[in-house]
């Protein structure tokens, strides 16, 4: 039984990352030109990578990684310089929020208050950058470099996760190729100035999947209750920034039944409960926290969950402020809740069935097909640097449409890779969870999360390393002459304020 469901999960992300290839085949192709060429050298300079890390011992991986984090962190610090910009939207509302707090301890402005009454998921990020650069302010950096430093160690740690991943799984090799591959990745770069959801909680994400394989590996019962409590807390601290990160546990979980069976109980049962308890704790510190009082019912503002299904289906189901002004015009929650549904209805039977499927379509597409991840959006808004970056990186800029052809050329070659391999698991597999089973699970589960939820291509950023593992794992499948030697195991694996005296400025 445990074989079957295997490989149904695995045919369905398979079918699933074809449709999105195939979605995104002709505007990938139309946005790359010429520059599509670029796609067959990144694949033989991916094979050629992989076979020279191969080569490697794994003492040489393990100190060459480590030296080269640091100077990567480094220089990811140095690029949110060159390309800081201005805030805005919601990440806008948590930098002033945050700023607020540090400036004066308390939100001092009513619509400061009113926005986390209205969102209160992004509660926790603002009080998450708030500790932390009160804690840099104490060593004499500045909140504005702070919070650049924060975003850079979050991106370098979820690195330093998937390396150890595939350490712990006896593949030095390929956990260094596939570090460096992040080390280029776009999301990886071009989020180095924007500290938001989708980079802080990546870390944790990552940190989840390494403790699950840790799990996996353990052979004392006690050793796997240690790492299904840190898989439960990693999965619940990346939750409270960002929703997705409990696809991860439900695929981590998934993953360890399937291969190891009754014997998951314990580690699902306590990385269930760690989860819950983070959850449980911070619903305890937001109702007694000292800056707002929030109220267990529902605020007057707030918007249901049914509001964001019903943005997805409209345009290409993203963010409307149409949408968004129809929900907030209405008086009460539960009505908001009624009034949303019925509009989702009305919109699906508008469609019918061919229409809802181009409708779908066209969210693949917006979703899938931006090999900048929204970033250059990001980038172009505001920017307060004098750098000549963001002339190359951000939208509008005089010298993007070059960037934005090796962009696409770079998404195109990602797709056809976790195509590649989700397709050969689910043909040539034998029936267990391979390797990487949990990531792809989490990566196929968030598309289809995002079919049904409002879109952007910004929301697959806190996956981005499970997406660079994925691709690279293909990078040696492909020449089929040569296998990664692994001498520890022939098993399948998952894969200051007026108070503070803190100053907003760099300048003296």
């Amino acid at each position: 039984m445990n074989r079957i469901l295997t490989k149904t999960v695995n045919y369905a992300a398979a079918a699933g990352f074809i449709i999105i290839f195939l979605c995104c085949f002709f505007p990938l192709v139309k946005s790359a030109g010429v520059f599509l060429l670029l796609v067959p050298v990144f694949l033989a300079l991916g094979v050629l990578g992989f076979r020279l890390a191969a080569k490697l011992s794994s003492k040489t991986c393990v100190i060459v990684f480590f030296i080269l984090l640091p100077v990567w962190g480094y220089l990811v610090y140095l690029l949110g310089l060159a390309l800081e910009q201005l805030p805005a939207w919601d990440f806008g509302r948590v930098f002033t929020g945050m700023r607020e707090l540090v400036l004066n301890d308390a939100f001092v402005t009513e619509a400061t208050k009113d926005y986390f009454l209205t969102i209160p998921n992004n509660f926790f990020i603002t009080i998450y950058l708030y500790r932390g650069v009160m804690l840099f302010g104490s060593l004499g950096v500045y909140p504005l470099d702070a919070v650049l430093i924060i975003n850079s160690v979050s991106l370098s740690a979820s690195v330093l996760f998937i390396f150890l991943a595939f350490l712990k799984s006896g593949r030095p090799q390929q956990g260094f190729f596939t570090a460096v591959c992040c080390f280029f990745f776009a999301p990886m770069l071009l989020y180095a100035s924007v500290y938001y959801t989708d980079t802080l909680s990546m870390p944790f994400v990552c940190a989840a999947v390494y403790t699950s394989l840790a799990a996996h590996n353990a052979d004392r019962a006690r050793a796997k209750l240690i790492f299904g409590l840190l898989t439960g807390l990693g999965a619940g601290v990346g939750y409270l920034f960002k929703a997705t990160p409990v696809i991860v546990l439900a695929a981590i979980i998934l993953f360890m039944f399937l291969y190891h069976g009754r014997r998951a109980v314990l580690f699902s049962a306590v990385s269930a409960a760690a989860f819950s308890l983070v959850l449980v704790f911070w619903q305890l510190y937001m109702y007694s926290n000292p800056y707002l009082v929030f109220s267990k019912e529902p605020y007057h503002a707030e918007l249901p969950a049914s509001h964001y299904v019903m943005m997805g289906l409209r345009g290409n189901g993203g963010y409307s402020g149409e949408d968004h002004e129809f929900s907030s015009s209405i008086e009460t929650f539960e009505q908001r809740k009624i009034q949303t549904r019925r509009v989702i209805g009305e919109r699906v039977r508008e469609y019918g069935f061919f229409g809802l499927l181009g409708h779908l379509r066209q969210k693949i597409v917006y979703t899938w097909a931006d090999g900048g991840y929204y970033a250059p959006q990001k980038i172009a808004i505001e920017p307060v640097s004098d750098s000549v970056l963001p002339e190359y990186l951000a939208y509008g800029g005089e010298r993007y449409a070059v960037t934005e052809k090796v962009l696409a050329a770079c998404q195109m070659t990602l797709l056809i890779l976790v195509s590649f391999g989700a397709a050969r698991c689910a043909i040539v597999g034998d029936g267990r969870p391979d390797m990487l089973f949990a990531a792809r699970t989490a990566v196929f589960g968030l598309a289809l999360f995002l079919l049904v939820w409002e879109t952007r291509s910004r929301y697959l950023v806190n996956f981005a390393p499970l997406l660079a593992a994925l691709a690279v794992n293909e990078y040696g499948t492909v020449n089929f002459t040569w296998r990664v030697k692994n001498t520890k195991s022939r098993e399948a694996y998952p894969g200051k304020d007026a108070k503070s005296g803190v100053r907003f400025s760099r300048n003296k």
